[in-house]
């Protein structure tokens, strides 16, 4: 075995030795990374790989959403799905690994990422449960305290990347606005001295730095005014930038807030090593044999760590296949010797890179070849077979050789298939048809077809076709019925039977009520169906009144008003009304959409008590609206009135009148009167007895 020793002849200088993290006073735009997924809103992280110069951005919300890898140019490299509810993300160099912590529960979880570094799907969880300020909280790693930070309602928390336990919170102070100005869930860690941590100010379009060791605003970066910020989320610091999501153009874009970004993370060198199977390499202290990345990790000139990654790859035996095809009874050398059973056999010899090289001998012995198959003819066709045309079923055998050359036999056997002639009877409904003798047919009769077999023999079918009369029915056309009124629908036929709508079996169905009724009728199955709709309208109701004795000179008014009704009186007057002022018998008929009702009254003014009903309503409401606005007598045919008087409550008299037409409008000395009771006094005299009458009572004013 061969024993390599890898001595380390250099360090690996920190680029930016001894330089200081100046913050800029206006933000310079850096690179942008478009998504190409475009199922993106929300994203949440952006995070740099520095040993592979690649980029990673991830949508938080569901682990179905986009987790896509860019070049350090930006060129899109991998889309895939994020496998993980991302909220933060961050590249760790101390595990060289790209990790980030989850919504609410989530815990902290590590990405996979595939030989070329692109990120994938897969992960594993490192830490499980709620082990941050907020459901939504998008941490960030500070890799010099190895510490996990999140930022929420104004306070810093501090929790352990190697335990996930909390180790403390401060308040951040001096910020030069209201913390609500603040984005809510994503902190930045810069890891520049006394400006560690870094804030968005969505609303001003700033980015506020502070001390991480006590919290202490440090300075102000403003952000170019194209800029896109936003209260939560779509914010992030990768690669001594930071980084803000734009929905609109699906694209992440960065701005340098400091003139060189003198966070001490660690400086990668790779190196790679190709050993042969079985020779090993010493890296770190530690003999290794087998491929692998394994580091060596050094102290820089500026303190930093510097890291050097060997990339052992250990090359296998170099091996090669060779097959051996040959017929039974020869051979061929391999594995040292002449072989003639099938089988595998090795040879090794040594390669151009020095390695073993393996050659791997496949033999194949081939055997006697018999194959056994089978032939079908129809039953008067031939088959050339075993040196002779064949027409009769047998086993025969003919003698070939194989592509190889090696004797191969076939045994064929022969089947003939029979011809077949069928007869089917079909029965079909007068009106309908079927298909014979390569036409529609719809007369009775015999057809002949000729077709093939699944074998594909000759198959003669003859069908012989009956027809069957199908019977007719027609319920008339859809009807109309008045409230009351019976429709007998009639289907009867010859030799039929029956199936209505409701399931009776009857040749006729009497219909009372509206609805849609159908009927079928069979004669063997054959059948026919007929559908009609049917309407009950309601009758009008009318109602004139209770037959009348009333006194002379009055007038009765008879009203059978009803919506869109046309009307016919017993003197074949058309209106809605009719006033009567004289004996007799009085009638109307009242149709709706072609349903009458009527209704009669007698009415005489003969009656022998009559006298003056004067009367005055209780009460009246004089607001202008158009109703009940005034007061005053009512019910005065024959009267002759002598005095109308009314009187407020202090006994003052506010109407008088000697007219049975005048009302009072509830005025008074020329304004309005006060809501309340009023009192009056009416004298009349009635013409149809001759008496006198004092009329008092009160009556309310209202508004």
């Amino acid at each position: 075995m061969k024993k390599l020793f890898l001595v380390q002849l250099f360090l690996v200088f920190f680029s930016l030795l001894n330089a200081q993290c100046i913050l800029l006073p206006n933000a310079t735009p850096g690179n942008t990374l478009v998504h190409q997924n475009t199922n993106c809103f929300n994203n949440s992280g952006v995070a740099f790989n520095p040993n592979q110069n690649l980029y990673y951005g991830v949508r938080a919300g569901n682990s179905s959403f986009p987790l896509e890898t860019w070049s350090a140019t930006s060129v899109p490299l991998s889309q895939t799905t994020a496998g993980f509810d991302w909220r933060g993300m961050w590249w760790n160099p101390t595990t060289n690994q790209l990790e980030g912590n989850g919504y609410n529960t989530s815990g902290i979880w590590k990405a996979d990422l595939n030989g070329s570094g692109y990120a994938l799907s897969t992960g594993v969880t490192i830490f499980s449960g709620m082990n941050q300020p907020d459901a939504q909280s998008c941490g960030d790693l500070d890799w010099q305290a190895y510490e996990i930070l999140y930022y929420f309602n104004g306070t810093i928390y501090r929790y352990s990347r190697t335990t996930n336990a909390l180790l403390g919170s401060y308040p951040i102070t001096g910020t030069p606005v209201a913390i609500s100005n603040l984005n809510s869930t994503t902190l930045m860690y810069t890891g520049c001295t006394g400006k560690e941590i870094a804030l968005l100010d969505y609303v001003n379009k700033r980015v506020y730095v502070y001390n991480k060791a006590n919290g202490a605003y440090a300075g102000t970066s403003q952000l170019p005014a194209t800029a896109v910020t936003t209260s939560s989320f779509r914010t992030s610091w990768a690669n001594c930038h930071v980084w803000l999501f734009n929905v609109a153009d699906f694209t992440w874009y960065s701005y340098k807030i400091f003139d060189v970004c003198s966070a001490c993370a660690p400086v990668y060198t790779i190196q790679n090593h190709t050993l042969c199977n079985g020779d090993s390499l010493l890296v770190a202290g530690v003999w290794h044999h087998l491929s692998g990345t394994f580091n060596d990790t050094l102290i820089a000139a500026n303190g930093c760590d510097s890291i050097i990654s060997s990339v052992l790859t250990v090359l296998p035996p170099a091996a090669s296949t060779q097959n051996h095809s040959l017929c039974f009874g020869d051979s061929v050398f391999a594995g040292g010797t002449w072989r003639h059973v099938s089988g595998t056999y090795h040879d090794t010899l040594t390669a151009s890179s020095g390695c073993d090289s393996i050659v791997t001998h496949i033999v194949n012995i081939a055997a006697l070849v018999s194959t056994n198959t089978t032939a079908a003819i129809c039953a008067g066709d031939s088959l050339f077979l075993g040196g002779a045309w064949r027409h009769l079923a047998g086993v025969f055998v003919d003698t070939l050789s194989t592509v190889t050359g090696c004797d191969s036999f076939i045994f064929t056997t022969l089947i003939v298939h029979p011809v077949y002639i069928k007869t089917n009877t079909k029965t079909i409904c007068q009106g309908d048809s079927i298909l014979a003798g390569g036409h529609w047919q719809h007369s009775s009769g015999v057809y002949t077809d000729s077709l093939h077999t699944i074998n594909g023999c000759d198959s003669i079918i003859r069908t012989v076709l009956a027809i069957n009369p199908t019977p007719y029915v027609n319920l008339g056309k859809d009807t109309i019925l008045c409230q009351g009124e019976t429709l007998v629908l009639n289907a009867a036929s010859t030799n039929v039977t029956y199936l209505w709508s409701d399931n009776s079996t009857n040749s006729t169905l009497t219909v009372t009520q509206g609805g849609t009724y159908w009927v079928e009728v069979a004669i063997n199955s054959c059948k026919d169906r007929d559908t009609i709709n049917v309407v009950v309208n309601e009758r009008p109701v009318v109602d004139l009144g209770p037959d009348q004795s009333l006194c002379p000179d009055r007038t009765v008014f008879l009203d059978a008003t009803t919506s869109n009704a046309k009307y016919l009186w017993q003197d074949n007057s058309t209106k809605a009304t009719y006033t009567v002022s004289t004996d007799g018998m009085y009638w109307v008929r009242v149709t709706v959409r072609n349903c009458s009702a009527s209704d009669t009254v007698k009415i005489d003014f003969a009656n022998p008590d009559c006298g003056c009903p004067v009367f005055i309503p209780n009460a009246f409401s004089p607001n202008n609206d158009g109703k009940n606005d005034e007061i005053g007598l009512v019910n005065t045919f024959g009267v002759d009135l002598k005095d109308f008087r009314i009187y407020n409550r202090w006994g003052q008299e506010v109407f008088k009148s000697q007219s049975l037409f005048d009302t009072w409008n509830g005025n008074f000395k020329g304004g309005q009167s006060e809501i309340g009771t009023y009192y009056y006094v009416a004298r009349y005299h009635c013409r149809y007895n001759n008496k006198d009458y004092v009329l008092k009572g009160d009556i309310t004013l209202i508004r």
